[in-house]
């Protein structure tokens, strides 16, 4: 609003109990109280000024009672108390407070300490500034949760003042800001966000395209972890050489599992392509026919991002170093993780083999039987004899009549 549409001269006490309040020691503000921590306003400083017991000179015998009952006297007192003084420790009123007094020039009027309030210069807004206890690398949660309680401070408890009640809709632009602080939290909290969900859709994607890949599920997962690992070692690398997360360090988390994919897929398929039955037998032939390929290729990447370590350019340096560590962790996982696992764990035979699997499913939903029947372990059910039903007419051979063809002794012959 316009100054005369401000009349900042009556809702003065309420922005000086604002700053007595806001400056006041509070564990759950994060506020250090007076006498070191203290809010910087004009408003507040003009305050202290007129109703000083000892003031500085005051040719316009200004006080605090005069000053808020009519906006001239108000005008005159603070523009005198801004240009002509000095504060305690001897520094310039306006040199301090120029910076926290918001206005703009009517007409061909200049801004100077001359005219800082009057009839051609429009005071947009005041401000005033307080440092709380913490710093921006404050904790995440706790941040946001900060946050929250200055914002219940502003919305809530400062109306609740008794020189602020009933003056909501006389100060409607009342706001906190910060500097960069608050804002910064909440950056982080969508950069973790956002990494932690590119490296989840990451992993997914490479467990779904290795499963095809390979025909197998145990090679996918077992893949797929290997890769997980790679992504758990280079953020725990980055905090143990200092890095904080910000953009460029989310974008190489990110980043890390499409690179570390690369090794042990090839590993993969080396395993699953094997003409060997064995486990050990298949994990010689993989690292015989594929693991040459994997450390040439890890060996040129590295060599190129090497180059990366000496610029200037912090982004280009970060780049490097990430690259490095990624490339590096992942054929150190791949050779000797991967590999390890396969001889111990890796699948013989149809295990994990989805398109075997598909086939089975498909056949027994047509109603049809496996290839390979397994002999059933009941007995054949004996058929009764001709004659008869049930146990009367089943006669032992014993009781059969002498056959037709027998030799001298009397014997059948079949």
């Amino acid at each position: 609003p316009v100054f005369k549409e401000f009349a900042w001269h009556s809702n003065a006490p309420c922005m000086v109990e604002m700053c007595l309040d806001a400056q006041k020691h509070s564990t759950q503000r994060k506020t250090g109280g007076p006498p070191e921590w203290t809010v910087q306003s004009p408003i507040l400083g003009f305050y202290y000024w007129v109703t000083s017991t000892n003031p500085q000179p005051n040719p316009h015998n200004c006080t605090w009672a005069a000053a808020i009952a009519d906006e001239v006297v108000f005008t005159t007192c603070f523009v005198y108390w801004m240009i002509s003084l000095n504060d305690e420790a001897g520094n310039w009123n306006y040199a301090k407070y120029k910076h926290l007094v918001w206005s703009e020039e009517a007409g061909d009027v200049e801004l100077t300490p001359n005219n800082v309030i009057g009839d051609n210069i429009v005071p947009r807004f005041l401000m005033a500034e307080l440092k709380l206890t913490v710093e921006f690398t404050y904790d995440i949660d706790l941040g946001m949760t900060l946050f929250n309680v200055w914002e219940q401070w502003a919305k809530v408890d400062v109306w609740k003042l008794p020189s602020c009640q009933g003056k909501q809709d006389q100060l409607p632009f009342f706001h906190i800001t910060t500097n960069p602080g608050f804002n910064y939290f909440f950056v982080q909290d969508r950069l973790v966000n956002e990494a932690f969900s590119g490296i989840r859709l990451s992993l997914i994607l490479a467990f779904v395209i290795l499963t095809i890949a390979t025909h197998n599920i145990v090679l996918g997962i077992v893949a797929t972890i290997a890769i997980a690992i790679v992504v758990l070692t280079v953020m725990g690398f980055s905090v143990m050489i200092g890095w904080k997360l910000g953009m460029l360090e989310s974008i190489i988390f990110v980043m890390v599992p499409g690179m570390s994919v690369d090794y042990v897929a090839h590993l993969a398929e080396g395993y699953n392509n094997a003409h060997a039955t064995d486990r050990k037998g298949r994990v010689k032939e993989m690292l015989g026919h594929v693991g040459v390929s994997v450390v040439s290729g890890a060996f040129s990447t590295l060599g190129a991002s090497a180059f990366l370590f000496f610029p200037s350019i912090d982004f280009f340096r970060k780049f490097g170093i990430g690259m490095f560590a990624t490339i590096g962790l992942s054929l150190l996982f791949a050779l000797f993780y991967f590999s390890a696992i396969m001889a111990i764990l890796g699948p013989q035979g149809h295990t994990g083999d989805i398109l075997y699997l598909l086939k089975k499913l498909v056949r027994k939903c047509k109603g049809g039987s496996d290839p390979v029947q397994p002999k059933s372990s009941t007995p054949t059910p004996v058929e009764p004899l001709p004659g008869g039903a049930g146990m009367d007419s089943m006669r032992s051979i014993g009781d059969l009549p002498p056959s037709d063809t027998a030799d001298a002794n009397g014997n059948s012959v079949v």
